[in-house]
């Protein structure tokens, strides 16, 4: 009788009510909390004032990381309180996540109790989610951009689709990996297209602060996030950065940044040079497997919707590890994939063994650890262990292969 009252009240509206009403209430606690976005339209003010805003230091040692044409987008937001800006922010990112998990759950079949899925998958990433709000950050827009994007130009509103790409790359260059996906899925229009709209991001500003200022900008910016520098093949200059070239270089050297613990993580020590070399392969190798995930040959449709959440699950997973200087709240684009594995698990899509369930949840305990083991958070960093969580998740996920399940059925 319990579980049959508790059966009418737990559906799937009020959980998503539930969790939408969580949401809010974290947002209205964080209210008077500016965090990085304070950084954000700091550089928006200075750009207004004729400062180059990539030779600028915010904050205690922050830089400003993103396009000249966001800083300028901004410019609205920096004629009222920072406080105000920064929560319009943060709602506007929860919207966006909200609509993001709807569209995530529309490249999968009808699943029995859709609330709960979403509860086990806002938990299983809650570290990552928690990050991007907590700290005012992009990622939310970054996820909903490359889903949104594909969304549109696979319902054939291409240009819409484009737009929404092009402008994502122009702020911060993770979306990119969608461009060879667009080619390699024959969506020749909307990758073409986007390639034309992100020069045209690129120039925009030009209108409004003139050519001369613009294109000294965007020289600044190439010059700081040229992923050539030595501080972006290392990546060390910060204890919380969590990419793959910041945990190759622990491996190979006895360097640390001036905020980290100290504490012996290197193997050997080897040249920054061969350290470069080793990144530069590992980044190749992770580029190239995504080839087992869109499958052969190129140029055509993925096999069913839950092929192309699969293959979209491992090109947003991966991005945070290629790219140079990425923080927690970077890998909340691992959400895909956390959202694919679960629906495999909860529905039976397919058998899978009691090994792969294990070393899923050690995936999620070493994803959430900061959370978990709060009072270690330092040596957490020291050693990059969420990084070797979502390795672990990599893993899980290639061994989830709905195509190889659908030959097999």
């Amino acid at each position: 009788m319990k579980a049959t009252v508790l059966n009418k009240y737990v559906t799937t509206r009020n959980l998503n009510y539930f969790l939408i009403l969580v949401g809010i209430v974290f947002l209205l606690a964080e209210l008077n909390r500016v965090s990085d976005f304070g950084i954000f339209l700091e550089a928006s003010k200075d750009l207004q004032e004729g400062k180059n805003i990539y030779q600028i230091w915010y904050g205690v040692g922050f830089r400003y990381y993103y396009s000249p044409l966001f800083a300028l987008i901004l410019t609205p937001l920096t004629y009222i309180p920072n406080y105000l800006a920064a929560s319009l922010w943060s709602f506007l990112g929860m919207a966006l996540f909200i609509r993001t998990i709807y569209l995530l759950h529309g490249y999968i079949l009808k699943t029995t109790e859709p609330g709960k899925l979403n509860g086990l998958f806002i938990l299983s990433g809650i570290t990552v989610i928690y990050a991007n709000f907590h700290n005012n950050q992009m990622s939310a827009f970054l996820l909903w951009v490359i889903i949104e994007s594909l969304e549109q130009v696979r319902k054939g509103h291409w240009s819409a689709g484009s737009i929404i790409l092009a402008l994502g790359i122009n702020i911060k260059l993770i979306p990119l990996v969608l461009i060879p996906y667009l080619v390699y899925r024959k969506r020749y229009k909307a990758a073409i297209t986007t390639l034309f709209l992100i020069v045209g991001f690129w120039l925009l500003p030009a209108i409004f602060i003139g050519w001369d200022f613009n294109i000294a900008l965007l020289k600044s910016y190439w010059n700081y996030i040229n992923p050539t520098l030595s501080q972006n093949v290392l990546d060390i200059d910060e204890p919380g950065l969590l990419s793959l070239s910041s945990l190759i270089t622990t491996w190979f050297t006895d360097q640390f940044s001036l905020n980290e613990l100290g504490l012996r993580r290197h193997f050997l020590v080897l040249s920054d040079k061969t350290i470069g070399i080793i990144i530069f392969s590992v980044r190749i190798v992770f580029i190239l497997i995504s080839l087992y995930f869109l499958k052969w040959p190129p140029f055509t449709k993925p096999r069913s919707h839950a092929h192309q959440l699969w293959e979209i699950s491992y090109l947003c997973l991966v991005a945070p590890l290629i790219f140079p200087h990425q923080q927690n709240y970077g890998f909340f684009l691992i959400l895909p994939a956390l959202f694919y594995i679960l629906y495999i698990f909860r529905n039976k899509i397919m058998h899978v063994k009691l090994w792969l369930r294990v070393l899923f949840i050690l995936g999620l305990v070493l994803i959430n650890s900061e959370l978990i083991f709060g009072a270690y958070k330092k040596i957490l960093l020291n050693y990059k262990v969420l990084t070797y969580g979502v390795l672990i998740l990599m893993f899980v996920l290639t061994q989830l292969d709905p195509v190889k399940k659908e030959m097999q059925s």
